[in-house]
């Protein structure tokens, strides 16, 4: 039996093994890629089949994934065998006969060998666009499963070149863009990023995501601490006073855009200041509307040793950062 669906996809092929989704590209080998059979059903001189049914909504090429296993993220059918897809629509899931027999003449059908088909990662904090090779960039990513990322440094020159990436076609994965409100050492950059309103159109291969904080000096000076460092600089750069932050994030979302704050690690000893003065107004802030929250930097401690709980905050959105430029 198969179960019919008309939705967007951005799929991975991933072996069964564990892969990473936070590495960065060169850092360690890629892992293994085993190739699938491609199999194109038409021959020379085929004729062009008609338009797709209204159900596949989408006139793109069709493509038959076979003999695999399918992780479909649905209740109702976790696990298939094949998949049909449409363009950029899965159209239908099943056992391999039912999917097979909707092939056309212009299908292309791809046998998985027992590979594992499934919806792709997304990495929500990343900067692998910092990197000059975009093409490079995607393809590591890629090899990892990954076909959603967010780029967490963005100035006014990185983003005229993602832009200008999109125009061209090249971006393959979808990508959201946070624009610096600071950059990681603190100095301000006005408020460019009024002029790019945060992005959520269905579809898009860019979106603008939010606006990016830096709170204090994690990674470009020091965290900012509740003790005197060994070393002579005091306790840290902090880079807001409470009111400071307040008025950043209001400012942010009175633009109905995410706010996405970024605290330095935290040191052997002590804790970093920066996570009492962001817990507050946060969860203030959120209880007081619709705050759109993104707190990012290294998994926040607790005497426990697992992770910080913002009270009445949980629905906040939470990513640990894989290093700043």
């Amino acid at each position: 039996m198969n179960a019919r669906r008309s939705t967007s996809c951005a799929i991975a092929i991933i072996l069964s093994a564990a892969l990473s989704a936070c590495g960065q590209p060169g850092g360690s080998d890629l892992p293994v890629i085993l190739e699938p059979t491609l199999q194109p059903t038409a021959s020379a001189g085929s004729p062009v089949p008609s338009a797709p049914s209204a159900s596949s909504g989408d006139t793109g090429a069709s493509v038959i994934f076979h003999n695999g296993l399918i992780l479909t993220m649905d209740d109702a059918l976790p696990t298939a065998s094949a998949i049909h897809i449409q363009g950029e629509r899965i159209v239908a899931v099943g056992d391999d006969a039912s999917i097979l027999a909707d092939a056309g003449p212009t299908t292309t059908t791809v046998d998985l060998h027992g590979l594992t088909l499934m919806p792709g990662f997304v990495d929500a904090h990343s900067h692998m666009f910092q990197k000059p090779d975009p093409a490079a960039v995607q393809e590591a990513l890629f090899r990892t499963g990954l076909t959603t990322t967010a780029e967490m440094y963005v100035d006014p020159p990185l983003l005229a070149r993602l832009q200008a990436l999109d125009a061209a076609g090249g971006l393959r994965l979808r990508l959201s863009a946070y624009l610096l409100y600071n950059t990681n050492c603190g100095e301000p950059l006005a408020e460019w990023w009024r002029d790019h309103p945060s992005t959520r159109v269905p579809g898009e291969m860019l979106r603008i995501g939010g606006v990016k904080v830096f709170t204090d000096g994690g990674s470009c000076n020091a965290p900012a601490v509740t003790f005197e460092y060994a070393d002579g600089i005091g306790e840290g750069d902090l880079y807001f006073t409470r009111p400071q932050l307040e008025d950043a994030l209001r400012a942010i979302d009175a633009a109905s855009a995410e706010a996405a704050a970024e605290a330095g690690p935290l040191p052997p000893a002590g804790e970093n200041v920066v996570y009492a003065l962001i817990v507050d107004p946060w969860g203030e802030l959120y209880h007081g509307g619709t705050l759109q929250i993104k707190l990012s930097g290294p998994p926040f401690p607790t005497s426990a040793g697992g992770g910080m709980a913002l009270p009445g905050v949980a629905e906040a959105a939470f990513s640990t950062g894989v290093g700043e430029p």
